[in-house]
């Protein structure tokens, strides 16, 4: 990303090159690959081909298919965690018979053990994911029902922090908007990474854009993590109706958050460019928010703006402010 700011932009060159440098669409960014700190894991075991032939099969011996193989993995209290988690997150991509796995994935959550040192069991937690991925998956509507059945009873019922975390993740993955009745009791839970996971999958689930709770969440949290996540979700989703974008116009000009600017610009940007004049009154304000601030401007949001308003647009912003020679 450039680092000129404002400031110097007004020492080196003229307002029109101000514009133009405004106006140029900010290069790609990647979201950063969240670092986890983990205890150290017992020697993981090699994992199979799912997709590959069985040797016995060239052989003539039917093979165990690759769920089978998956189910066998995630019961075997020998097996190392990691292999057990890794086999259970599997289970989603190659289903076999949706009730065994099922019944698998959920005898793992209920006899997981306590992980050292946390609150509840990591195993546990990856169970409920797995199980979230599967019912979002399943051909057999009993199965759908059984599993989001045992996410809606863990949401109601249990009170670990990190198992309520998985458990919310995983809701978001079964495209149940009954659901949606269950996390809402949770959206003002004391612990904010609940509250967060709460968020996310109420914004991925149907309707879930139109929950007055989850409106008035995303309003209220000071975190800015979760308020992008949630319109990140909505964006991905179709959920961004009007009552969001109100919201977005009225939270960017004093978003403190770059990254929650960021978020909200991507919201509103596009109908900006379109003609909408609310949307672009909001990047104007923005865009007179971050002017103010000299050579402290966040050069980045500049251009972000910049990349959705026409160069006329752009040049009558900035004159007035004084900003540019």
């Amino acid at each position: 990303m450039k680092t000129r700011n404002l400031g110097l932009l007004a020492v080196v060159c003229s307002a029109a090159a101000a514009v133009a440098w405004l106006a140029t669409p900010p290069p790609p960014t990647s979201a950063p690959v969240p670092k986890l700190e983990a205890a150290a894991a017992p020697a993981v075991a090699p994992q199979p081909d799912l997709d590959a032939p069985s040797p016995s099969a060239a052989a003539g011996t039917p093979a165990p298919d690759a769920a089978a193989t998956l189910r066998a993995r995630v019961a075997d209290p020998n097996l190392a965690e990691a292999d057990r988690m890794w086999a259970a997150l599997h289970l989603a991509d190659h289903p076999g018979d949706e009730r065994a796995s099922l019944t698998t994935l959920a005898a793992l959550y209920r006899s997981a053990p306590p992980t050292r040192g946390a609150e509840g069991s990591v195993l546990a937690g990856v169970a409920l994911v797995a199980i979230g991925q599967l019912a979002g998956h399943a051909r057999d509507p009993d199965v759908r029902r059984d599993a989001v059945a045992l996410l809606a009873a863990t949401l109601r019922e249990q009170s670990s922090p990190h198992l309520l975390q998985s458990a919310a993740s995983a809701a978001g993955a079964t495209g149940d908007a009954g659901l949606l009745d269950v996390l809402a009791p949770l959206h003002r839970h004391a612990d904010p990474e609940v509250r967060y996971y709460v968020a996310e999958a109420a914004a991925k689930l149907p309707g879930g854009g139109e929950a007055p709770w989850l409106q008035a969440l995303w309003r209220d949290d000071a975190s800015p993590r979760l308020r992008v996540a949630v319109l990140t979700q909505l964006r991905a989703h179709g959920g961004l109706d009007a009552a969001w974008r109100d919201a977005a116009r009225a939270a960017l000009p004093q978003a403190h958050a770059p990254v929650l600017a960021e978020a909200l610009i991507q919201v509103l940007g596009p109908s900006a460019a379109a003609g909408d004049v609310h949307a672009r009154a909001a990047l104007l304000a923005r865009l007179s928010h971050e002017a103010s601030k000299g050579a402290g401007a966040d050069a980045g949001l500049l251009q972000q703006i910049g990349a959705h308003l026409d160069a006329e647009t752009l040049a009558a912003a900035l004159r007035p402010a004084s900003v540019l020679p």
